[in-house]
């Protein structure tokens, strides 16, 4: 996930984080929340959550 400007570099970035392959949508909340992103909703209770949720036991990871 990237919170940036058109023209700064970006004010988040996840793959600067130290483990950026194991953040929960949690993490990811806090930091809309950080910003005041409040059009964008990762709460358990949030359609959105749900449809990431059914997306996690679709994906398939080939060898």
């Amino acid at each position: 996930m990237n919170i940036y400007t058109d023209i700064d570099d970006p004010l988040y970035d996840n793959l600067l984080e130290e483990q950026s392959f194991n953040l929960s949508l949690s993490h990811y909340q806090q930091v809309l929340d950080t910003f005041g992103i409040n059009e964008i909703s990762l709460a358990p209770t949030s359609s959105l959550f749900e449809q990431l949720m059914q997306d996690k036991h679709r994906i398939v990871i080939k060898e």
